[in-house]
């Protein structure tokens, strides 16, 4: 399991990278740190249309959010894509002096969708 989560990302991009036949986008940077609800800090990176729907876009265990890049490409024209990585993986910081865990992946998670929702309701207005 350790082994798995250190080297698993190498494993699962390997395989997702061999059959897309498309170039892979380079990180533009565009995204930013926000406060987290676990006291954690959130790399959350945002593209397409402002006023397309929402789509949250989470990667797994050993991943960062470039995880979601021929998403990026194929949704990005249609869809307001937010791409965040979870607390201590990517450019996300764990919480100071917290264990990271699944408990806190959620409450970062949870936050992040009332501050997606509060977005989306101005945007009816």
């Amino acid at each position: 399991m350790l082994a798995w989560s250190f080297l698993g990302r190498l494993v699962a991009l390997l395989a997702l990278a061999r059959g897309s036949g498309r170039r892979r986008v380079p990180d533009d940077g565009r995204g930013a740190l926000q406060d987290g609800a676990s006291g954690s800090r959130l790399y959350v990176d945002q593209h397409g249309p402002a006023d397309a729907p929402i789509l949250l876009l989470t990667h797994g265990w050993g991943m960062d959010h470039t995880f979601w890049d021929a998403a990026r490409q194929d949704l990005g024209k249609r869809f307001r894509l937010v791409m965040w990585d979870l607390p201590g993986l990517g450019k996300s910081k764990a919480p100071k002096g917290d264990a990271i865990s699944l408990a806190g992946f959620a409450k970062d998670l949870g936050g992040l969708l009332e501050t997606l929702e509060a977005v989306w309701k101005r945007r009816e207005r």
